[in-house]
């Protein structure tokens, strides 16, 4: 068996690369991915895995893929630049006054 890391996989669409031990680019599909412990078949960016090769029309393909070990979620956000400060802050509440009654108002996110 080949091992590798996961460059990228969308789960949304569930297609990605590895990129082997020789440094190729090797497609995958979710329905290759072999996890008796989960019902979603998913991979993250970072994942080592072991697998088997096949060569097809378009190139070559993983197929039989273990995960060795799983990307710490904290890695993959210092990767991605995610900070908590990403997102537009909203701007602030106003008060007003109908009618002798205080209401307040909230605008939302500007984008």
């Amino acid at each position: 068996m080949t091992k590798g890391i996961v460059k990228f996989f969308y789960s949304n669409k569930g297609y990605g690369f590895i990129t082997s031990e020789d440094d190729l680019d090797i497609f995958i599909h979710f329905t290759d991915i072999i996890d008796e412990e989960n019902y979603y078949k998913s991979l993250s960016k970072g994942d080592k895995v072991e697998f088997d090769i096949i060569q097809e029309e378009k190139g070559p393909k993983a197929i039989n893929i273990r995960i060795i070990e799983r990307s710490s979620v904290v890695e993959y956000y210092k990767e991605t630049g995610y900070s908590r400060r990403s997102f537009p802050t909203p701007k602030k509440e106003k008060l007003t006054e109908v009618d002798g009654k205080k209401e307040t108002s909230f605008r939302s996110f500007d984008f």
